[in-house]
């Protein structure tokens, strides 16, 4: 069965102010260990046992793996703006652990939006990223700048 894809936002399609939410994700206890031991190699992110004598007391997510599960809920909004190329992120901020069985949700929130002067066919977009738990606590804060192509250059 083939799955529809997500509605695909142009340039002209954003506004200021705009705002998108992503599905929920949750964030398994094996796959915390599996990313952090290719990635981040720390006890508190591989050991359940060594993490609990740990500053966290408990088993957590480590921030490039919150950053990835943010990258790929941004893929999984619907619709979604599309992205001819990330040109960074600024203001990166891991701001309340990720843990086993968090549910998270990412909000973006399309901040200001002009044409490229070199490329005239796209527009710059600033845009905050803020991912959520369960319990609405803001886990990571991010401003993405990216370039979206315009519908009609």
């Amino acid at each position: 069965m083939l799955q529809e894809s997500p509605q695909l936002l142009y340039f002209e399609d954003l506004t200021p102010e705009m705002r998108l939410v992503s599905p929920a994700y949750s964030v398994g206890e094996a796959e915390i260990i599996e990313f952090a031991k290719r990635w981040d190699p720390q006890p508190f992110h591989t050991d359940r046992e060594q993490a609990k004598d740990s500053e966290f007391g408990r088993l957590v997510a480590c921030g490039m793996h919150v950053n990835a599960i943010r990258g790929l809920l941004y893929h999984r909004l619907s619709p979604k703006p599309l992205m001819a190329m990330g040109l960074g992120a600024n203001q990166t901020l891991l701001l309340c652990p990720v843990e086993p069985d968090d549910e998270l949700v990412l909000t973006v929130c399309f901040k200001t939006l002009r044409r490229s002067r070199s490329r005239p066919h796209l527009g710059v977009v600033v845009a905050d990223h803020a991912l959520h738990n369960q319990q609405g606590m803001v886990v990571m804060t991010l401003e993405a700048v990216t370039m979206v192509p315009l519908r009609h250059p």
